[in-house]
């Protein structure tokens, strides 16, 4: 027996690298699919809760400003979800970009826009609240694009 293990020493060692080979490519083809299809039910899900706020309409009415603070938990259980599929070195930066969300979701609100449509040279001064939540849910967003 050891005799004929000696004697295709080769054959059996390029067997397992083939072996291996192939498990590797078909586990990353697999982890590849699957956070395609975790990125695409975030994307929905976000867009979904967001209805209405996001992309930024150009009037937002006065009774839609709880719906910030009331989303707050639902986009972190969405987000909560998808972070198993975040590479470890991208994770602190989705978890920041989740904390600018839910600051900004916790302070806005409707005295606050109208505040700042208030003086005609404020918006010169510093970005609108509507350009801001728009470019905080494009950074979490940004997480779940295709690479």
């Amino acid at each position: 027996m050891i005799k004929v293990i000696f004697d295709n020493i080769y054959s059996i060692v390029g067997t397992i690298l083939l072996a291996s080979f192939i498990g590797y490519i078909t586990y990353r083809n697999n982890r590849k699919n699957r956070i395609a299809e975790a990125s695409i039910v975030f994307r929905r899900k976000v867009l979904a809760e967001l209805e209405g706020l996001y992309p930024a309409t150009q009037h937002w009415p006065e009774n839609i400003y709880p719906r910030f603070s009331s989303s707050i938990v639902k986009i972190e259980n969405i987000a909560t979800e998808f972070r198993y599929f975040i590479p470890f070195y991208r994770k602190r930066a989705f978890d920041t970009a989740l904390k600018d969300y839910r600051d900004y979701c916790n302070k806005t609100t409707w005295d606050e826009m109208f505040a700042y449509n208030l003086w005609p040279d404020f918006p010169e001064k510093m970005e609108s609240p509507r350009s801001q939540f728009e470019r905080i849910v494009k950074h979490l967003m940004s997480f779940a694009n295709k690479d």
